[in-house]
């Protein structure tokens, strides 16, 4: 047993006294270069490999620290750097055979007001708080961007998250593979990835968002959302304009909108706060609420319950509603004064459980009841836009709302 024992770490002393070389043979070159600047400049940095970090500070100096690291010192000398000055512009070029395997990174230091344009062949990118015209690309790595106080952010990567804070400007953000993170937004939002969630705390201007797989969550919005996914619940706050979402499989809710909504989801629940304009919410299996909509409203849903309340009170306005289940009850509010023509129809198929009859707090021609087809008509206050309510094994109920 002890022979075993000495053998086995006899071999782990020379499995680490063989790893041993490789570290201090590892050959490491620094660039340190500084140029004087004005604010407002722009700074350039496009390289074939290597990690961009930039970071704001209070002097008017642009500080770059070059690091290079391999196993041979050719290798190191082969990958080459250029630095240029052009007023108050700064050029950072980079570039060496792919197959040298050098690790490089960038680690650079700009006045708070100052323009990046940042690439780099493979490697994250991190930019800390500032001011300016942000944009960065990379073929592969995470990028996260600070608070940005004025200026744009427009960032690209092939695979990697994103991370960006509050920006008093538009937003512009696509990976190929990874989650996106967003602050506070002033102006327009633009986001797009192939797989992961989105998140974004606030939007003032127009926000569009899109992921191949994956959740999404907007905050309160100053103006239209559009949002879809391909496969994950969407969840979006208040917003003063229009609101579309749409899900290949996750459930939908939306806290209101001042303007028109449409949803639809292939399979999962739907819900509406409220609106001022028309609602449209389809879904493959799922209930559907719909609450304080004022325009009209189209919900269909393939299997669940709709429980819809229509509050607009303008009868010149459109306001029909065309409510369609393939099993569930079905649950329409008006308010007392609308001007409709209701048209209600419950089918029964051989497995009902019960007969399913239909309630109204308006008055209705009934027919059909204790049958496999009942139906109800009626106008309420003389007549107006169509009311269709169409259900299979379910009740339906009408209820009185007090304008």
């Amino acid at each position: 047993m002890n022979i075993k024992t000495t053998s086995l770490a006899n071999l782990g002393l020379v499995i680490i006294l063989a790893g041993a070389p490789l570290v201090a043979n590892a050959v490491e070159k620094t660039i340190n270069k500084s140029f004087e600047v004005k604010a407002g400049g722009d700074l350039y940095v496009n390289s074939d490999s290597g990690k961009i970090s930039v970071q704001a500070w209070d002097k008017k100096q642009v500080q770059v620290k070059v690091t290079k690291k391999a196993r041979k010192g050719s290798y190191v000398e082969s990958f080459k750097v250029n630095l240029e000055q052009n007023g108050n512009d700064i050029s950072i070029e980079g570039f060496g055979e792919w197959n040298t395997r050098v690790k490089v990174s960038y680690q650079i230091k700009v006045p708070k007001n100052f323009n990046l344009n940042l690439e780099t062949g493979g490697g994250a990118i991190e930019i800390g708080d500032m001011s300016g015209m942000i944009k960065a690309e990379t073929s592969g790595g995470a990028i996260k961007v600070g608070n940005i106080a004025k200026g744009s952010v427009d960032v690209d990567t092939s695979g990697g998250r994103i991370e960006i804070g509050n920006v008093k400007g538009n937003v512009k953000a696509e990976t190929s593979g990874g989650a996106i993170v967003i602050g506070h937004v002033s102006g327009k939002t633009s986001l797009d990835t192939s797989g992961g969630s989105i998140k974004v705390a606030s939007a003032g201007d127009k926000l569009e968002a899109e992921t191949s797989g994956g959740s999404i969550k907007i905050g309160p919005s100053k103006s239209d959302v559009k949002v879809g996914t391909s496969g994950g619940s969407i969840k979006i706050a208040m917003s003063q304009g229009n609101v579309e979402a749409e899900t290949s499989g996750g459930q939908i809710r939306v806290e209101g909108a001042k303007g028109n909504v449409s949803i639809d989801s292939s399979g999962g629940n739907l819900f509406v706060g409220q609106s001022g304009g028309h609602v449209k919410a389809d879904t493959s299996g799922g209930n559907i609420t719909i609450k304080k909509a004022k325009g009209y409203i189209e919900a269909d849903t393939s299997g669940g319950s709709i429980d819809v309340e229509m509050i607009q009170t303008d009868n010149r306005k459109d306001h029909h509603v065309d409510l369609d289940s393939s099993g569930g009850t079905i649950t329409l509010y008006l308010p007392k004064s609308i001007k409709a023509t209701i048209s209600a129809k419950i089918k029964l198929s051989h497995s009902a459980r019960r007969d399913y009859r239909i309630y109204s707090d308006f008055p209705l021609t009934i027919e059909g009841e204790n049958s496999s087809r009942v139906s109800g008509k009626g106008k309420i206050n003389g007549g107006g836009d169509k009311v269709k309510i169409n259900t299979s094994n379910g009740d339906i109920y009408i209820k009185m709302l007090k304008d």
